[in-house]
Parts: C-alpha cells; structure tokens; sequence
C-alpha cells in the first residue's frame, strides 16, 4: 500500500502550500506530486523551493510554462495572466534573461552561473555603481538558477501505464487528446494539449448560467466524456480548473481525479485547499479528496501589498482597487 498526496495550482501561495504539505504528512503520505501551476502569486521562490524539495514528480501548468516563455503563444491572450507574469519576472527573476546568461557559459570554462559570478568577485570585482548594478542583477539570476533548471525541467505530463496505471498532467492528457471530437474539443480552437480544461457536466452547465468570459468550448473538455477514452484501469489526476471532482466509468475502472486547487484565487474569501490523498489499494470508489484551511488572508494581504500583482486579481476577479 502507497499513499500519494497530489496537489495542483498553488499559485505561489506559501500559507496554502505548507497546509497541504503538513497535513499530507500527518495523513501518511509516503510521495508528493505537484500537477503545476506554482507561478502565479505572491511567493514564487519559497514555492518553488518547496515543490523542490518535498515533491517526486512536477508537471508544468500553464502559469509556469508562460513565465518560462516556452515557445508557444499564449492560448487565451489573457492581459490578466500577463499582468501576474510580469510581477514575478520583475520580484523574482527574468527567465529570457537568465537563459540569455546561460546561453553565454557554453562559450566560457564556467558550468554554472555561480561559478562565474564567483569568479568575476574574486578577480574582478565592480569598481563603480554601474558595474556593481550589472553584477548586482547577475547575482540573482545566478542565485535563482537552480529554481530557473527545475522549472524548465518539469514534464509537460508523466504517463505511467505498465503497472502504475496512473497519468499526471495539469490539462488533458495527450492520451485523450486524439479522441478530441468524442470528448466535445476543437482541436484546431487548442494551442496545445495540456491547456485544455477537462470539467465535469455539471461544471459546465454552471459555467454557461454565469456567463463565464472563458467559455470558449473547444478549451474544454467534459470528464464524464474522457474517463471512457481512457486505458483500461488508468487514472488520469488533472488540476488546471481549480474545482475538485472525481468522475469514475466503472467499465473500464477508468477515473479522472482533480485534485482542485491549492489556492483558489478565482474564489475569493474561499480559504480552504484542496488535494487528492490517493491510496493504491483502496477501492475505485473510495474518495480521495481532502480539505484544509489554511491563511487566505495572508495570502490576499501578500497581493494587496503589491502595485502590480493587486491590479492582476483585480482587473480578472472583480476586486474593488479604487
């Protein structure tokens, strides 16, 4: 018997993250998965450190992949999201930038940033404000280089088929992603697989009574559709929408599990993280969700604080910035 603790979309809340982590121990999980998105919010770096050192596997969602600015144009055009992408870059670290630096050591005797950053202090160090402002902005990219390869490492998805029988992606699987016009998705309305929502039947028909800027159909996916399309006996763990379920087709023995979200931005007030605490011998239809609240409040306060990050909530959620 393995327990598997599988949380998703995080969006660099460290209240939200530490409550999953400490109550996914005290509940006996032996392995940590992170489905993505942990870019997005207040504490990036602590995060991802984090995700770093407790998790077994880490997929890429959208929110990471769009700040690592992977080759890919941005599916939605979110202004929203740019906004959030912006703030990190500018708190944290630029990713084009550190990889412009990176590119430049294949050049040089130096394997790491690190490496030529101590090199230049020892041997050259800045004699005036400009220099010491150029070394100052390579110091922190240098620092943040290990964060830089693990992000830029992660999966876009792991299939395990043979015995695992399990899939982890942040969106719909490529495995389903070949029966798109069984499943209710516009191939040709996707940027890409893992950026296609897969909701339930009843998500969506409350999505379509809000009115929901987002509902572009062909970005979406519905789970009652997918689970059958699945190999016999696979779980397929998804996060991306934020809104936990588990849909089952006992047929095959096939679920798909999302797990919900760390921390649900799009729900404001809404203090309580979500994850999935799967056990490999309990039965299919045993739920595995969890909650646990954690301090929303910090987490707002974080944002709040913030000239460019508040406008992001803001201008996406309806929060009153006036």
């Amino acid at each position: 018997m393995t327990k598997f603790a599988i949380f998703t979309d995080i969006h660099a809340s460290l209240e939200a993250l530490y409550a999953i982590l400490i109550h996914a121990k005290e509940e006996g999980a032996e392995k940590i998965i992170c489905l993505g998105d942990i870019i997005g919010g207040p504490n990036p770096k602590e995060c991802t450190k984090l995700i770093k050192e407790h998790c077994d596997v880490v997929i890429k969602g959208n929110h990471d992949k769009y700040f690592l600015k992977h080759p890919y144009a941005w599916a939605v055009g979110d202004a929203a999201t740019s906004k959030s992408d912006r703030w990190t870059k500018e708190k944290w670290f630029d990713p084009n930038e550190l990889r412009d630096e990176k590119d430049k050591l294949i050049g040089e005797k130096f394997a790491t940033l690190k490496e030529k950053v101590d090199y230049l202090l020892k041997h050259d160090p800045p004699k005036n404000r400009e220099e010491f402002e150029k070394y100052r902005k390579l110091i922190n990219l240098a620092d943040n280089e290990e964060y830089f390869d693990f992000l830029d490492k992660a999966e876009l998805e792991v299939v395990l088929l043979e015995k695992e029988k399990r899939i982890y992606s942040h969106g719909l699987s490529s495995i389903l992603f070949q029966y798109s016009k069984e499943i209710g998705v516009d191939k040709e309305g996707c940027e890409a697989f893992e950026d296609t929502y897969i909701i339930t039947q009843e998500q969506w028909k409350r999505k379509n009574e809000k009115k929901d800027r987002s509902n572009d159909k062909e970005r979406f996916a519905i789970a009652e559709k997918a689970v059958k399309f699945l190999p016999e006996g696979v779980t397929l763990f998804v996060g991306h929408s934020h809104e936990p379920y588990e849909v089952i087709y006992r047929k095959k023995n096939t679920r798909i599990i999302n797990p919900g979200a760390g921390f649900d931005f799009r729900n404001l007030g809404h203090d309580i993280a979500t994850y999935s605490l799967f056990d490999t011998e309990a039965p299919i239809n045993y739920s595995t969700i969890k909650r646990v609240r954690y301090n929303r409040l910090l987490t707002d306060s974080k944002i709040l604080a913030n000239d460019i990050i508040d406008n992001y909530y803001g201008s996406r959620y309806g929060m009153n910035m006036e």
